[in-house]
């Protein structure tokens, strides 16, 4: 079954990633970007943006020339930046980890956290995964529907990411807020005092789970943050000091919340705007697990990421030099008509859906890729079993949030309707 994606469009009257109506629908853009200039220097952006499939295949795997490095302590505003520094000095100091690192060291800590996100310990975590979409559900469900991001979308990463760290997950909205401040300055756009404050949130996020890495280093439990504290670094005779599980624990954070949230808010739209393609999921599971793939392609939830050129190189014909930074534009590859059969269609019987780039590739492939795979498969299959899914146009609809890097939703408003009850 193919069905057209019924985004609103945006023309190509604008090459602003700062347009909000390029920022809503940035399909058409990268269409006319990927045929027209597939790299191109950016000036609102500052650095090269790359378009087609296969020269951001390139780049990811091509860590040689483009690193990772860099992105951890990003300062938007230079007129915040001495109050920024001087913030962050007060704690510890921010290491590269896994995302925003380069070989060797990357190595070394992608072979430790191999190690302790084993297939057992993901796949264990299912169980849990289906009770707490269950109670979220029928707390939306009870009340006829509500508002999805706040009622399930948000909190159902990050209290699945805090049970298997080992801390309170009705702590989430918290971790949440650290999470957004860590990824606020990347959207492009962002005042001095919203820095300034997310700089102090890095802060409070530190504090926090320094504690909590204290007090596991003294009484271990059964818990990933214990065993990271506990594990030696493949290779070295040491284990992981403050600031690398720092920088561990906030990117398991941010990967576990921000993307997994932006997918389910993504995927849940096309479940209400299109009855006929949630009746051809409802009958075949093997649709469902596409769908999911599908979703992450047609609406990355992370629309580009970030590389830093380390030696003078050409680009798709382009010459880039040394120093500048380059933006893999991941939407832009997951619609490329090169790779993607009729790309802009989602289609649930798509044989190479999953090729999609959301979750990276290479070495910088997303180890949590299964969890976030279980959590949405989990969450589509809850509401298509118990529910007819609606758009509640009158409570608002839905709305998306201004970013540059992100693509979701500020709100989604959804009737629910019990399947049993309608079906009789």
């Amino acid at each position: 079954m193919k069905t057209r994606d019924t985004a609103p469009r945006c023309p190509v009257t604008s090459q602003s990633f700062f347009d909000p109506e390029v920022q809503r629908y940035p399909f058409d853009l990268y269409r006319h970007l990927r045929r027209e200039a597939p790299v191109f220097w950016s000036g609102e952006l500052k650095c090269f943006v790359v378009t087609s499939y296969s020269l951001i295949n390139d780049v990811i795997r091509d860590t040689d020339v483009y690193s990772s490095l860099g992105t951890q302590d990003l300062i938007v505003n230079e007129v915040a930046a001495e109050r920024i520094r001087a913030i962050r000095a007060a704690g510890y100091p921010q290491v590269p980890f896994l995302a925003t690192n380069d070989p060797p060291s990357h190595g070394m800590y992608r072979r430790l956290t191999n190690k302790l996100f084993h297939a057992r310990r993901i796949g264990a975590m299912q169980t849990h995964v289906e009770l707490l979409v269950e109670r979220l559900h029928a707390s939306m469900a009870a009340s006829g529907g509500g508002e999805f991001m706040g009622s399930l979308a948000t909190p159902l990463p990050v209290m699945v990411i805090a049970d298997l760290l080992g801390v309170p997950s009705d702590d989430w909205r918290r971790y949440r807020a650290w999470g957004d401040a860590y990824v606020a300055p990347m959207n492009g756009v962002i005042s001095v005092e919203r820095e300034i404050e997310c700089a102090q949130l890095g802060r409070d996020y530190q504090d926090y789970f320094a504690a909590v890495i204290a007090d596991r280093r003294a009484n271990p439990r059964d818990d990933l943050i214990s065993e990271m504290v506990h594990t030696p670094i493949p290779g070295e005779e040491r284990t992981m000091n403050v600031p690398e599980l720092l920088a561990a624990i906030q990117q398991f954070l941010v990967a576990g919340g921000e993307t997994t949230t932006y997918a389910l808010g993504n995927g849940m739209v096309l479940l209400a705007q299109d009855p006929e393609l949630a009746a051809q999921l409802r009958a075949s599971d093997t649709r469902l697990q596409t769908f999911v793939e599908e979703v992450l392609r047609l609406r990355s939830p992370s629309q580009g990421v970030y590389r830093r050129v380390l030696a003078d190189t050409v680009l798709g014909g382009v010459k880039i030099p040394m120093g500048s930074f380059v933006n893999i534009r991941i939407a832009a590859a997951n619609r490329d008509e090169s790779v993607f059969e009729d790309a802009d269609r989602l289609d649930v019987d798509r044989r190479n859906s999953i090729r999609h780039l959301s979750f990276g590739g290479g070495i910088h492939t997303c180890m949590g890729a299964k969890l976030a795979r279980i959590e949405l498969v989990c969450a589509f299959q809850r509401f298509l079993d118990k529910s007819h899914i609606e758009l509640n146009e009158a409570a608002g609809g839905y709305a998306y949030f201004p970013s540059t890097f992100f693509m979701g939703f500020e709100h989604l408003h959804l009737t629910l309707k019990s399947r049993e009850a309608r079906d009789k």
